[in-house]
């Protein structure tokens, strides 16, 4: 699902919320919710798009050699929306524009390209 989300989408961020977690001796099951915004580009002289997904990822963890790693994640749609985007007032702050490479501010700092 990444790479089709990063296919069809300009930008997407996501902010992660409140975690619930159950921890049973080497396993444990946990809840985070999340709150995510997508970009979509507009299409044959349509709008630009932003999508709006509320959520949850509900993850099986295991603690293998000392390390906690998550074996199982499902990721539930609680709700969403899609509007258009008919302005963008912020374009026009000298804002530094984010990129999915590695000349984005964040990645070059980091050593990263936020596409991966």
């Amino acid at each position: 699902m990444t790479g089709l989300v990063l296919e069809r989408t300009e930008a997407i961020s996501h902010i992660l919320g409140q975690s619930l977690i159950r921890v049973d001796r080497d396993t444990a099951g946990a809840e985070t919710s999340f709150v995510a915004f997508m970009r979509l580009p507009g299409q044959d002289g349509a709008p630009a798009r932003m999508n709006q997904l509320v959520g949850r990822f509900v993850d099986r963890l295991e603690r293998i050699d000392g390390k906690w790693k998550i074996r199982q994640r499902i990721c539930v749609r609680d709700t969403s929306m899609t509007s258009t985007i008919e302005r963008d007032d912020y374009a026009a702050y000298g804002f530094v524009e984010g990129t999915r490479d590695a000349s984005d501010p964040g990645g070059a700092l980091i050593g990263i390209a936020h596409a991966d």
